[in-house]
């Protein structure tokens, strides 16, 4: 769904139809930027997405690969342009990168952010 512009447009607009919500919120983001990172999106029933590899020391985030978003995730740069037009100033687009970041460093959900906090805590320089 994330790289069928109409669908990610749509999954982003749905609950802007039923709520009166201050923002539209891109989905997928927890999904795309670390799949094209190379972390290994798979979903395990009842639990989500989840990454075979995580992120959580500098040597982690060093060996992480250099990509374009431009051309390496062109299917999310295009669904938020599409996104933006459909909303017309009406409410902000946003994302999340602290969900971002907890995905990638705990390599799924996580009620306590164990990794995360211990990252945030030991290497406060690479968070």
């Amino acid at each position: 769904m994330t790289k069928n512009l109409e669908f990610a447009c749509e999954v982003t607009l749905q609950p802007l139809r039923r709520y009166e919500l201050d923002a539209a919120i891109l989905f997928s983001d927890i999904l795309t930027v670390p799949d094209a990172l190379g972390l290994g999106l798979y979903f395990e029933t009842g639990e989500g997405p989840k990454f075979h590899k995580t992120v959580r020391t500098e040597q982690d985030v060093a060996n992480l690969p250099k990509f374009d978003a431009k051309s390496d995730l062109a299917y999310v740069m295009n669904a938020v342009s599409t996104i933006r037009s459909a909303l017309g100033g009406q409410v902000p687009l946003i994302g999340s990168p602290w969900t971002l970041a907890t995905y990638m460093v705990e390599g799924g959900s996580s009620k306590d952010f164990r990794f995360t906090k211990q990252m945030m805590y030991a290497q406060p320089e690479i968070v």
